[in-house]
């Protein structure tokens, strides 16, 4: 996994963490996907993201074009 912090003024090149991550919290019941995914927090710039724990056929079926 790769943070997915854009280029920013901030970040200029982005965040580069790939293995420093918090899981705030993690579910497959509790939301209306009822998609297996945690929600993550970078420890290097403090970015909150999902993450899903899915396969990609699966993800795209559900979101199609918006999944990147």
């Amino acid at each position: 996994m790769k943070c997915p912090r854009p280029h920013s003024e901030m970040f200029h090149q982005g965040c580069n963490n790939q293995t420093d991550f918090g899981e705030l919290f993690r579910s497959n019941t509790d939301n209306i996907d009822t998609l297996d995914h945690a929600h993550m927090r970078c420890n290097q710039c403090g970015l909150e993201f999902n993450h899903w724990h899915e396969p990609v056929e699966k993800i795209k079926a559900l979101l199609g074009d918006l999944y990147l």
